[in-house]
């Protein structure tokens, strides 16, 4: 899948809930260089700190509906993939 859209010039891109960190340590162990938009980390005095990305829409569920939303007010198609509960309403818009 990755390879098809690079070779058709497609954006290929990990959405997810989880936390940056995790999912670059992933890429990393599996050489892949992909765009990710997930909660960002930042290790403080006090722990880790997560934040998602802010909303641009305030009539989008979460970050991940937001995006679809995005690419679509850009004029363009969205595939979307996903398993949980916070995916519903961004496959469905897609």
């Amino acid at each position: 899948m990755i390879d098809y859209c690079k070779q058709n010039d497609f954006e290929f891109a990990i959405v997810t809930g989880g936390i940056d960190f995790c999912i670059r340590q992933i890429l990393k162990a599996n050489r892949l260089s992909l765009k990710i938009h997930a909660g960002k980390s930042r290790v403080t005095s006090r722990g880790i700190s997560i934040h998602f990305p802010k909303l641009s829409s305030k009539h989008s569920m979460n970050f991940k509906e937001d995006l679809v939303n995005w690419h679509h007010k850009l004029g363009q198609k969205v595939v979307y993939v996903g398993d949980g509960p916070s995916d519903y309403e961004p496959a469905k818009n897609a």
